[in-house]
């Protein structure tokens, strides 16, 4: 895998543009699993794979991410989103319990999608 990350994005962006979501999540799948530090690539596989509706997969990718990136407060958000809106609520007290440990602040996102939640139902 190439360590040229812009190159690697711009060829993600070029075969999603061709509509060929599986080439492009096998992109940057790999860039992942090797560890290269780009969020943007982390986001591009979470969503892509979102996108092919592989839910434990996406899981998988974000339980990695906020592994590699722990202090990057978008992915913590996502996450939590991607927990309330894909049906594990069993995910969320995990979630921000980690966050507070961590220091990450996510409480006003966290008790916004609550509110949201209650609503909704």
């Amino acid at each position: 895998m190439p360590l040229n990350v812009e190159l690697l994005l711009r060829v993600c962006q070029e075969v999603i543009q061709r509509e060929n979501f599986y080439q492009a999540k096998s992109l940057c799948t790999t860039a992942v699993i090797e560890k290269l530090a780009n969020p943007a690539l982390w986001k591009m596989a979470i969503s892509l794979s979102l996108k092919l509706e592989n839910i434990a997969e996406t899981r998988r990718l974000f339980h990695k991410a906020v592994q590699f990136h722990p202090y990057h407060v978008t992915f913590w958000k996502d996450f939590l989103l991607f927990e309330v809106t894909h049906g594990s609520c069993t995910m969320v007290p995990r979630i921000q319990k980690r966050c507070q440990e961590l220091g990450v602040e996510i409480e006003e996102f966290s008790q916004f999608l609550t509110n949201y939640s209650k609503a909704s139902s």
